[in-house]
């Protein structure tokens, strides 16, 4: 068992480019589980007898005492304010130390090991929201009451780049003798049909049963869940009828290639999506809807510690001493050396190279559709909060990067004048030294 768990993270760290830190704490002792595979509760040995009805009621419904054993036992894992708040409401320092060490035990893997008053204070991002009002919910193009997705302006013609209705069922390759009787090899052709008579699959097949497999290709798996079917079967049904009726398909090549044709659409309309999402964010960010855009700390996003998980570190020769956590996320040659400059300006309290899951801690803005997780997250030492998006100049013109930088100028500009966006492309340091030194 030792050498299989040891053989394991050496993969973990050679193969999938984990830290080998990160993979040690993840072999951490926890529970284990029982025959029937469920995790047990937790058990906190206490000295003297706990009255649940009097802890906390963050924290109530989550413990039990066991008088047999002179135990508590915690049902789900506690966070780390729930730990610290049981831990203050025991009676006696051996029962609050019992409380740390179950701490020590159960918190997340990869995060930093300390007790639990010494982890950093949270560092609050504001965020985009939507103000409907008195409502105000976290800005998501997707779920946006302005989106709709109109198929009707989805073009159901396909070209013969998009999809070609000949089938290629083979190669072929002609044979002949020599004068000398020798053997003569022809050159390979593909075998390429345009009517597919001969082959049985499909002939049972119309356009009713090739549309409705279509249409559950779509939404496998949950893909476009919010595209009604009687949007999507309408306009399945107009490609369809364009590749027969406009190009002359034949249908059984047709359904013998719906894999293929299937693919295709689902770019097609996923393309389609992207562009209503932005249409509908648009007319929001335009001011042309009655609800208003506003960067607020109403709904923030709080990067924690003790959920701070990087699964590689930096181990890089700089002094980065101003990050907000003990753990620091690795980062390439370039990112570290503005890390640096971040780090060393007189303007900033302290940073956090964000990571690039919220399950790791990282914080994101959100995309059209999408989301993107910046490089960089600062607290200067006005309370202003600081975003900077680190680019190479090779990758600094994709639309993609370049839909990043929009959304974050809008971030900045729906905060009256609370958060700052920069991206740096190509170590152009002037450009952050200029957001820092002026406040843009």
């Amino acid at each position: 068992m030792v050498k299989t768990a040891k053989n394991l993270c050496d993969s973990l760290v050679n193969r999938c480019g984990f830290d080998a830190d990160t993979v040690g704490d993840a072999f951490r002792v926890h529970r284990h589980r029982d025959a029937q595979g469920q995790l047990p509760v937790a058990a906190i040995p206490v000295s003297e007898p706990v009255n649940v009805a009097d802890l906390p009621g963050d924290v109530r419904g989550l413990v039990d005492y066991d008088a047999d054993s002179g135990t508590l036992h915690v049902r789900e894992p506690l966070t780390r304010e729930q730990a610290a708040t049981l831990r203050d409401a025991m009676g006696t320092l051996t029962d609050q130390a019992a409380v740390e060490e179950y701490w020590q035990t159960e918190r997340g893997v990869g995060t930093a090991a300390k007790r639990l008053d010494d982890y950093a204070e949270p560092l609050r991002v504001p965020q985009l929201i939507v103000r409907d009002g008195k409502r105000s919910y976290l800005f998501e193009p997707e779920e946006l009451d302005e989106f709709t997705w109109n198929l009707d302006q989805c073009d159901p013609t396909l070209s013969d780049a998009d999809f070609s209705i000949e089938l290629n069922v083979g190669d072929r390759v002609s044979l002949g003798l020599t004068d000398k009787g020798g053997v003569k090899i022809g050159g390979v052709e593909e075998v390429i049909v345009r009517q597919l008579s001969f082959v049985t699959e499909g002939d049972d097949w119309g356009k009713p049963e090739l549309v409705r497999w279509l249409d559950s290709e779509l939404h496998h798996g949950g893909a476009l869940a919010g595209l009604p079917k009687a949007q999507s079967q309408a306009w399945l049904l107009r490609v369809v009828d364009s590749l027969l009726t406009d190009r002359g398909a034949d249908l059984p090549i047709v359904v013998r290639k719906r894999h293929d044709l299937a693919n295709v659409l689902s770019r097609r309309i996923a393309a389609h999506g992207r562009r209503q999402v932005r249409e509908a964010a648009n007319m929001l960010i335009g001011g042309e809807s009655p609800r208003e855009l506003e960067t607020s700390l109403e709904l923030p996003g709080t990067l924690t510690e003790q959920s701070y998980c990087p699964y590689r570190q930096y181990r890089g020769a700089f002094d980065l001493s101003k990050h907000a956590f003990s753990l620091i996320g690795s980062m390439g040659d370039e990112e570290s050396q503005c890390a640096k400059r971040i780090n060393d300006h007189p303007k900033v309290k302290r940073w956090v190279r964000n990571l690039e899951h919220e399950s790791a801690g990282g914080f994101s803005l959100p995309l059209s559709p999408g989301r993107f997780f910046p490089d960089f997250i600062a607290e200067l030492e006005d309370g202003r909060i600081l975003i900077v998006e680190y680019k190479g100049g090779h990758i600094a013109q994709d639309p993609k990067e370049l839909h990043k930088e929009t959304v974050g100028k809008l971030w900045e500009e729906r905060s009256n004048g609370r958060c700052i966006f920069v991206r740096v492309v190509d170590r152009d340091w002037a450009t952050l030294e200029a957001a820092l030194g002026d406040g843009k």
